[in-house]
């Protein structure tokens, strides 16, 4: 096993962190608004606060967490329609141009979502559920951490890229080179 795949695999550990995570949160969402609609249609009462804390914490939670799994799996979709008409070494070129401009945009994002997550913490962003605040400052901390955990994901993709001579959208072996 070379160095890039024991390094990938401890990777591939927080990688089955946050799909635990967003896969947890879907279901605690489902449960929610489930509960909600049940106790609406028999006793024509909600729970408090259920669509607050359903918008505002769980789906940040299931989308920003989720987010490393999708890019990871090769299904966000790509600019690849002009790569492929291209040769193998043009082709080699503009996939890994398409790299680093993810690497870029994502490296970016996180970069501006620190600095919102770092002032939402400090002003103590919350919002008001049921008629009780709640602090939702963590789950801005979600966003940066997301885009920085994909920034990482992209960088292997690079590196595996470059070292194979072939531009793929996954580092995981059941995802295929970009068609030549």
């Amino acid at each position: 096993m070379s160095t890039f795949d024991k390094v990938y695999s401890y990777f591939g550990k927080v990688k089955k962190v946050t799909l635990f995570i967003s896969g947890i949160s879907i279901a605690i969402m489902i449960l929610l608004i489930s509960l909600d609609v049940i106790l609406r249609n028999l006793f024509s009462y909600g729970l408090p606060g259920s669509y607050e804390i359903t918008e505002s914490i769980l789906m940040p939670t299931v989308i920003f967490w989720g987010l490393l799994v999708t890019y990871s799996s090769g299904s966000i979709p790509r600019l690849d329609m002009l790569s492929t008409k291209l040769n193998g070494k043009a082709q080699l070129i503009v996939g890994i141009m398409m790299i680093l401009i993810d690497i870029f945009i994502y490296s970016t994002m996180a970069f501006y979502a620190l600095n919102r997550a770092i002032t939402a913490m400090t002003d103590g962003a919350a919002i008001s559920a049921g008629g009780t605040l709640i602090s939702i400052a963590i789950i801005f901390a979600f966003v940066p951490i997301s885009f920085l955990l994909v920034t990482i994901e992209a960088i292997f993709i690079l590196v595996k890229s470059i070292k194979d001579k072939k531009v793929y959208y996954s580092v995981d072996n059941e995802n295929e080179a970009m068609q030549e």
